[in-house]
């Protein structure tokens, strides 16, 4: 049983719209062994698609373990404005039952890959594949 979680480092994005507009995704992730992991150049039908395979690749075989679940999610900006917050919650059902993940971030990519990776890590810990955070009070 791990100590850590999965977090996001960096994430960097390109997208596109046409028909030869290919959104492409790199994202760098410290796992629970406290290894740091980077996979660069996934592709997807759009940014946040792109970014979630490339946390997939990073998975790697933890995705197995997490059983195949399923993700539903709503991403939004709180305000108006390019300086907007994006948050984006959603639920992952797999194995260990059904969780939800938010993120918040000034991306909405951002904020739906830190979503992401919350759900993983609570599926992770309700399946005993990684241990509990201790929560600080004060």
């Amino acid at each position: 049983m791990a100590d850590g979680k999965y977090e996001l480092v960096e994430l960097k994005v390109e997208g596109g719209y046409g028909k030869n507009a290919s959104p492409r995704a790199s994202v760098t992730l410290s796992c629970p062994d406290g290894k740091i992991d980077t996979r660069v150049g996934t592709s997807g039908v759009g940014m946040i698609d792109c970014a979630i395979q490339a946390v997939n690749f990073i998975l790697g075989e933890e995705a197995p373990r997490l059983g195949s679940f399923n993700a539903s999610a709503k991403a939004s900006a709180i305000d108006m404005g390019s300086a907007a917050p994006g948050v984006c919650a959603l639920t992952l059902s797999g194995s260990g039952g059904k969780v939800l993940g938010q993120g918040r971030d000034s991306d909405v990519v951002v904020a739906c890959v830190k979503a992401y990776l919350e759900g993983i890590n609570k599926l992770l810990v309700k399946q005993g594949e990684l241990r509990q955070p201790i929560a600080v009070g004060n």
